[in-house]
């Protein structure tokens, strides 16, 4: 995220928040890390089987325990 001045001049990049996150539109690609929104890459089909199966197996882990919530990635979350 950049800071427009006055007359187009750009500044150094502004520290993002947590807010400033949870602000963006849903299908934004980015992350907030350290303070900086990044651009992710788009994950292809494999990477989506990945997160899938993982999050299958995840999720019966902890139903079987009590152990927590699962989420798949898309979430925002805040660790």
């Amino acid at each position: 995220m950049l800071v427009h001045m006055a007359g187009g001049a750009q500044t150094s990049p502004a520290v993002a928040t947590w807010p400033d996150f949870l602000a963006l539109d849903e299908d934004d690609p980015r992350e907030l890390v350290d303070g900086a929104l990044l651009e992710i890459d788009v994950p292809n089909t494999k990477h989506e089987w990945i997160v899938a199966t993982l999050v299958g197996l995840l999720f019966a882990w902890a139903r079987a325990r009590g152990a927590g919530t699962v989420l798949a990635s898309g979430c925002k979350v805040r660790i």
